[in-house]
């Protein structure tokens, strides 16, 4: 039986999850680069496959108060984390923050998913997707690659 500490795999805890999401309205930086572009070989994709099924097991998994990781999933070369809000000021507040800088969201993600070294999944050549939504529909998406993190 895996424990919800199997979703370290994925390349977040539970803890760095939750302090992204508190994070994502109150905090933006600047800065892209350039990285090597790679591809998942099949043994990478194969892992992944084997193991998503697995961890989709814990969901929904609690971030925040307000906050759940509700689906993972591999689509191509993605490898997509699904986050409801469901307080409905948390879903006005990220409305507004994603149209008012719509870098917000992959600028938190780098602050998660590259430092203090780069996400497993991204060094093996996968992209990393948000897809952030309330119970009706997608409020935001953003995508990060290993280049984003130089």
């Amino acid at each position: 039986m895996l424990s919800r500490t199997a979703l370290v795999f994925c390349g977040f805890s539970r803890a760095f999850a939750r302090s992204a999401i508190v994070g994502l309205v109150f905090f933006a930086t600047g800065g892209s680069g350039l990285a090597e572009d790679r591809t998942p070989d099949a043994g990478a994709i194969a892992a992944v496959d084997a193991a998503l099924p697995k961890m989709a097991l814990l969901l929904p998994s609690p971030i925040s108060s307000d906050t759940d990781l509700i689906k993972l999933r591999r689509e191509d070369l993605n490898i997509i984390y699904t986050i409801q809000f469901t307080s409905k000021a948390k879903v006005d507040q990220m409305r507004k923050a994603s149209a008012t800088n719509p870098h917000l969201f992959q600028n938190q993600m780098k602050k998660i998913a590259c430092k203090p070294q780069s996400n497993k999944f991204l060094l093996d050549g996968f992209t990393i997707v948000w897809e952030l939504v309330d119970a009706k529909e997608l409020i935001t998406r953003s995508a990060l690659k290993l280049a984003d993190c130089q």
